[in-house]
Protein backbone atom coordinates (compact mmCIF):
# COMPACT_ATOMS: atom_id res chain seq x y z
CA UNK A 1 0.00 0.00 0.00
CA UNK A 2 2.79 2.31 0.75
CA UNK A 3 4.49 1.65 -2.60
CA UNK A 4 1.22 2.70 -4.24
CA UNK A 5 0.81 5.73 -2.58
CA UNK A 6 4.53 6.72 -3.45
CA UNK A 7 3.56 5.79 -7.12
CA UNK A 8 0.57 7.89 -7.23
CA UNK A 9 2.05 10.95 -5.25
CA UNK A 10 4.97 10.85 -7.80
CA UNK A 11 2.80 10.66 -10.67
CA UNK A 12 0.17 13.34 -9.55
CA UNK A 13 3.62 15.76 -8.59
CA UNK A 14 5.02 15.70 -12.44
CA UNK A 15 1.46 16.57 -13.68
CA UNK A 16 1.37 19.26 -10.98
CA UNK A 17 5.09 20.60 -12.05
CA UNK A 18 4.09 20.01 -16.16
CA UNK A 19 1.40 22.02 -15.27
CA UNK A 20 3.16 24.97 -14.38
CA UNK A 21 5.86 24.47 -16.63
CA UNK A 22 3.11 24.66 -19.65
CA UNK A 23 1.42 27.94 -17.68
CA UNK A 24 5.21 29.25 -17.80
CA UNK A 25 5.52 28.34 -21.19
CA UNK A 26 2.61 29.91 -22.45
CA UNK A 27 2.28 33.22 -20.35
CA UNK A 28 6.24 33.38 -21.44
CA UNK A 29 5.16 33.45 -25.33
CA UNK A 30 2.58 35.82 -24.53
CA UNK A 31 4.95 37.99 -22.75
CA UNK A 32 7.85 37.78 -25.53
CA UNK A 33 5.09 38.92 -27.99
CA UNK A 34 3.15 41.93 -26.21
CA UNK A 35 4.85 42.75 -23.66
CA UNK A 36 9.00 42.70 -23.10
CA UNK A 37 11.51 43.86 -25.52
CA UNK A 38 14.77 43.19 -25.49
CA UNK A 39 17.36 46.29 -24.32
CA UNK A 40 19.91 47.27 -26.36
CA UNK A 41 23.70 47.83 -25.78
CA UNK A 42 25.96 45.79 -23.18
CA UNK A 43 22.98 44.19 -21.95
CA UNK A 44 21.54 42.33 -24.86
CA UNK A 45 24.80 39.99 -24.90
CA UNK A 46 24.23 39.05 -21.28
CA UNK A 47 20.84 38.25 -21.68
CA UNK A 48 21.71 35.77 -24.85
CA UNK A 49 24.45 33.80 -22.98
CA UNK A 50 22.07 33.64 -19.79
CA UNK A 51 18.95 31.76 -22.24
CA UNK A 52 21.73 30.30 -23.97
CA UNK A 53 24.02 28.62 -20.93
CA UNK A 54 21.57 28.98 -18.04
CA UNK A 55 24.14 31.04 -16.33
CA UNK A 56 26.44 34.36 -17.07
CA UNK A 57 29.03 36.14 -15.06
CA UNK A 58 29.30 39.99 -14.53
CA UNK A 59 32.99 40.83 -13.86
CA UNK A 60 33.91 43.43 -10.93
CA UNK A 61 30.01 44.75 -10.72
CA UNK A 62 31.18 45.98 -7.52
CA UNK A 63 34.60 47.63 -6.85
CA UNK A 64 36.51 46.33 -4.45
CA UNK A 65 35.69 49.58 -1.85
CA UNK A 66 32.28 48.40 -2.04
CA UNK A 67 32.63 44.76 -1.41
CA UNK A 68 35.32 45.51 1.50
CA UNK A 69 32.64 47.69 3.55
CA UNK A 70 30.28 44.56 2.97
CA UNK A 71 32.52 41.86 3.81
CA UNK A 72 33.49 44.02 7.04
CA UNK A 73 29.53 44.05 8.34
CA UNK A 74 29.49 40.17 7.16
CA UNK A 75 32.38 39.32 9.03
CA UNK A 76 30.56 41.21 12.29
CA UNK A 77 27.95 39.15 11.98
CA UNK A 78 28.69 35.78 10.84
CA UNK A 79 29.71 34.98 14.55
CA UNK A 80 30.18 31.10 15.91
CA UNK A 81 28.61 31.52 18.77
CA UNK A 82 25.10 32.12 16.87
CA UNK A 83 22.93 29.14 16.91
CA UNK A 84 19.90 27.55 14.70
CA UNK A 85 16.89 29.75 14.32
CA UNK A 86 18.68 32.76 16.38
CA UNK A 87 17.38 36.19 15.19
CA UNK A 88 19.16 39.32 14.61
CA UNK A 89 16.17 41.07 14.33
CA UNK A 90 12.44 40.17 13.22
CA UNK A 91 13.45 39.72 9.75
CA UNK A 92 16.75 38.28 10.11
CA UNK A 93 17.68 34.88 11.44
CA UNK A 94 20.95 32.11 11.05
CA UNK A 95 20.55 28.41 9.52
CA UNK A 96 23.89 27.13 10.57
CA UNK A 97 24.51 23.25 9.89
CA UNK A 98 23.30 20.26 11.82
CA UNK A 99 25.77 18.66 14.33
CA UNK A 100 27.26 15.75 12.07
CA UNK A 101 25.64 16.93 8.91
CA UNK A 102 27.63 15.49 6.09
CA UNK A 103 26.26 17.33 3.10
CA UNK A 104 27.13 21.48 3.00
CA UNK A 105 28.41 21.00 6.70
CA UNK A 106 30.41 23.58 6.49
CA UNK A 107 28.15 25.94 5.35
CA UNK A 108 26.32 29.25 7.67
CA UNK A 109 23.86 31.22 6.16
CA UNK A 110 22.25 34.56 7.73
CA UNK A 111 18.93 35.21 5.97
CA UNK A 112 17.31 38.34 5.65
CA UNK A 113 20.59 40.18 5.27
CA UNK A 114 19.29 43.05 3.54
CA UNK A 115 17.43 43.98 6.50
CA UNK A 116 20.76 44.51 8.51
CA UNK A 117 23.12 46.31 5.98
CA UNK A 118 21.48 48.87 3.59
CA UNK A 119 24.93 48.60 1.19
CA UNK A 120 24.26 44.98 0.76
CA UNK A 121 20.74 46.02 0.26
CA UNK A 122 21.25 47.40 -2.74
CA UNK A 123 22.46 44.17 -4.42
CA UNK A 124 19.51 42.50 -3.42
CA UNK A 125 16.88 44.98 -4.92
CA UNK A 126 19.06 45.53 -8.06
CA UNK A 127 16.76 46.47 -11.37
CA UNK A 128 19.17 45.82 -13.35
CA UNK A 129 19.69 41.89 -12.97
CA UNK A 130 16.32 41.27 -12.44
CA UNK A 131 15.59 42.98 -15.85
CA UNK A 132 18.08 40.76 -17.10
CA UNK A 133 16.78 37.53 -15.78
CA UNK A 134 13.20 38.50 -16.98
CA UNK A 135 14.24 39.52 -20.71
CA UNK A 136 16.34 36.13 -20.80
CA UNK A 137 13.75 33.80 -19.79
CA UNK A 138 10.32 35.95 -20.85
CA UNK A 139 8.97 35.59 -17.23
CA UNK A 140 8.03 38.00 -14.50
CA UNK A 141 9.55 37.16 -11.25
CA UNK A 142 10.25 38.64 -7.85
CA UNK A 143 13.03 38.22 -5.13
CA UNK A 144 11.91 34.87 -3.19
CA UNK A 145 14.75 35.23 -0.21
CA UNK A 146 18.17 37.32 -0.04
CA UNK A 147 20.85 35.57 2.63
CA UNK A 148 24.11 35.98 3.27
CA UNK A 149 26.67 32.95 3.21
CA UNK A 150 29.91 31.96 5.13
CA UNK A 151 31.52 28.57 4.19
CA UNK A 152 34.06 27.02 6.13
CA UNK A 153 36.44 24.18 5.30
CA UNK A 154 35.55 21.94 8.11
CA UNK A 155 32.79 19.66 7.09
CA UNK A 156 33.05 20.59 3.80
CA UNK A 157 31.83 17.74 1.79
CA UNK A 158 29.24 18.92 -0.55
CA UNK A 159 26.33 17.97 -2.26
CA UNK A 160 26.43 16.38 -5.90
CA UNK A 161 24.74 17.53 -9.06
CA UNK A 162 21.35 18.82 -8.37
CA UNK A 163 18.63 21.04 -9.60
CA UNK A 164 16.81 23.40 -6.75
CA UNK A 165 13.25 23.15 -7.70
CA UNK A 166 11.44 21.67 -11.21
CA UNK A 167 9.05 23.75 -11.15
CA UNK A 168 8.27 27.18 -10.92
CA UNK A 169 11.36 28.59 -12.40
CA UNK A 170 14.20 29.78 -9.97
CA UNK A 171 17.31 31.96 -10.13
CA UNK A 172 20.09 33.00 -7.84
CA UNK A 173 22.55 35.58 -8.11
CA UNK A 174 25.74 35.59 -6.21
CA UNK A 175 28.15 38.71 -5.01
CA UNK A 176 31.19 37.21 -4.36
CA UNK A 177 32.49 38.86 -1.08
CA UNK A 178 36.21 37.13 -1.57
CA UNK A 179 38.02 35.66 -4.68
CA UNK A 180 37.77 32.27 -5.50
CA UNK A 181 40.83 31.64 -7.58
CA UNK A 182 40.60 27.55 -8.11
CA UNK A 183 38.91 24.52 -6.93
CA UNK A 184 40.56 24.84 -3.22
CA UNK A 185 37.93 27.79 -2.98
CA UNK A 186 34.52 25.52 -3.35
CA UNK A 187 33.53 27.25 -6.54
CA UNK A 188 30.33 27.25 -8.09
CA UNK A 189 30.18 24.18 -10.65
CA UNK A 190 26.69 24.55 -13.33
CA UNK A 191 26.75 21.97 -16.31
CA UNK A 192 26.11 24.83 -19.23
CA UNK A 193 22.69 24.67 -21.11
CA UNK A 194 21.22 21.65 -19.03
CA UNK A 195 18.71 24.05 -18.20
CA UNK A 196 17.38 23.11 -21.30
CA UNK A 197 17.11 19.23 -20.48
CA UNK A 198 13.15 19.18 -20.09
CA UNK A 199 12.49 15.57 -20.87
CA UNK A 200 15.51 14.69 -18.49
CA UNK A 201 14.36 16.07 -15.11
CA UNK A 202 11.13 14.60 -15.48
CA UNK A 203 12.66 11.32 -16.32
CA UNK A 204 14.51 12.43 -13.28
CA UNK A 205 11.99 13.54 -11.44
CA UNK A 206 10.41 9.91 -12.02
CA UNK A 207 13.09 7.32 -12.01
CA UNK A 208 13.85 8.88 -8.26
CA UNK A 209 10.38 9.31 -6.88
CA UNK A 210 9.76 5.99 -8.09
CA UNK A 211 12.11 4.90 -6.40
CA UNK A 212 11.00 7.00 -2.70
CA UNK A 213 14.58 8.27 -2.46
CA UNK A 214 13.85 11.94 -0.48
CA UNK A 215 16.54 13.68 -2.70
CA UNK A 216 14.39 13.85 -5.49
CA UNK A 217 16.50 16.87 -7.37
CA UNK A 218 20.09 15.08 -7.31
CA UNK A 219 21.11 14.06 -10.76
CA UNK A 220 23.28 10.79 -10.54
CA UNK A 221 23.63 9.46 -13.93
CA UNK A 222 25.32 11.97 -15.57
CA UNK A 223 27.77 11.06 -17.87
CA UNK A 224 31.68 12.44 -19.15
CA UNK A 225 30.28 14.24 -22.00
CA UNK A 226 27.71 15.92 -19.49
CA UNK A 227 30.61 16.57 -16.54
CA UNK A 228 32.93 18.02 -19.14
CA UNK A 229 30.56 20.62 -19.67
CA UNK A 230 30.57 21.90 -15.97
CA UNK A 231 32.13 25.45 -15.79
CA UNK A 232 33.56 25.93 -12.72
CA UNK A 233 33.03 29.98 -11.79
CA UNK A 234 36.68 30.76 -10.69
CA UNK A 235 35.93 34.75 -10.00
CA UNK A 236 37.07 37.63 -7.83
CA UNK A 237 35.56 39.62 -5.17
CA UNK A 238 32.98 41.74 -6.30
CA UNK A 239 31.96 39.65 -9.68
CA UNK A 240 28.21 38.81 -9.58
CA UNK A 241 26.87 35.70 -10.72
CA UNK A 242 23.36 34.79 -12.21
CA UNK A 243 22.12 31.07 -12.68
CA UNK A 244 19.00 29.04 -13.59
CA UNK A 245 18.61 26.89 -10.68
CA UNK A 246 16.74 24.38 -12.94
CA UNK A 247 20.46 24.43 -14.47
CA UNK A 248 22.14 21.22 -13.31
CA UNK A 249 24.89 22.31 -10.54
CA UNK A 250 26.88 21.86 -7.22
CA UNK A 251 29.13 23.95 -5.33
CA UNK A 252 32.53 22.61 -5.25
CA UNK A 253 34.07 21.25 -1.51
CA UNK A 254 35.93 24.52 -0.06
CA UNK A 255 39.19 23.70 1.35
CA UNK A 256 40.66 27.43 1.78
CA UNK A 257 38.41 29.53 3.69
CA UNK A 258 36.48 30.81 4.92
CA UNK A 259 34.52 32.32 1.41
CA UNK A 260 31.69 34.62 1.65
CA UNK A 261 29.12 35.07 -0.73
CA UNK A 262 25.50 37.23 -1.14
CA UNK A 263 22.60 35.53 -3.09
CA UNK A 264 19.46 36.34 -4.05
CA UNK A 265 16.84 34.09 -5.02
CA UNK A 266 14.39 35.06 -7.88
CA UNK A 267 10.78 32.76 -8.40
CA UNK A 268 8.48 33.47 -10.91
CA UNK A 269 5.38 35.15 -10.14
CA UNK A 270 2.83 33.28 -11.42
CA UNK A 271 0.12 35.38 -11.38
CA UNK A 272 -0.83 39.20 -10.76
CA UNK A 273 -2.22 38.17 -7.63
CA UNK A 274 0.31 35.57 -5.65
CA UNK A 275 3.43 36.68 -4.01
CA UNK A 276 6.47 34.71 -5.00
CA UNK A 277 6.71 31.03 -4.68
CA UNK A 278 7.59 30.63 -1.10
CA UNK A 279 11.06 28.66 -0.68
CA UNK A 280 10.17 25.87 1.42
CA UNK A 281 7.46 25.14 -0.80
CA UNK A 282 9.82 24.12 -3.72
CA UNK A 283 9.60 21.09 -5.51
CA UNK A 284 12.50 18.33 -4.57
CA UNK A 285 13.84 21.14 -1.66
CA UNK A 286 16.05 18.78 0.75
CA UNK A 287 15.13 20.20 3.71
CA UNK A 288 11.79 20.28 5.79
CA UNK A 289 10.31 23.34 6.70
Amino acid sequence: MEQFKSIIKTLLTVLYIGGLSLYSAVRGLYLRVFSLSEPGGVYRGKITELRNNGCVVFESYYSSEEVEEMKVIAENYMQDEYGDYDHVNQMSYFRRPLDGQESDGGVFRLFGFNEIDPCSASFFSDPVLKEIIEKAFHTKIVSNVALLQKNQPVGSETRGFHVDMYAPKQFKTFLFLTDVVDERHGPLAIIKQSHKWHVRRYANFVRRGLRNLTDVSSFDDLNDRELSAAQLFTVKKGTVVIASQQAVHRGWPLQVGPRYVMVNYFVEKLSQSTPGYHINRRIGYRYST
